[in-house]
């Protein structure tokens, strides 16, 4: 038998309160900040003295040669994942 932190088991379903919804955006925004303070620095915008905020996606992000770019926000994105299930897993985040 499965035994996890959890005894409702790892599959759970988490409904976000009113709390739990406010946090998964600030880490969103969080994650999306890191993302452009990186974009910025890897590779800023040559018409440009200061580094600016781009949309990654209207640029066509990220190049489809980049593989150390195209892995590094795959694993963004993945960090950013587990950071809302630990999030979502605390009962105060919970409906």
């Amino acid at each position: 038998m499965y035994t996890a932190i959890n005894p409702e088991g790892p599959f759970k379903v988490h409904m976000l309160n009113e709390k739990g919804k406010v946090k998964a955006q600030v880490i969103a925004m969080a994650f999306d900040s890191l993302l452009n303070v990186i974009l910025n620095t890897v590779r800023p915008d040559p018409n440009s003295v200061q580094p600016t905020l781009r949309d990654p996606a209207a640029e066509g992000w990220p190049p489809a040669n980049d593989t150390e770019l195209t892995q590094f926000i795959f694993k963004l994105q993945e960090a950013s994942f587990y950071a809302k299930r630990a999030m979502a897993m605390l009962p105060e985040n919970q409906q």
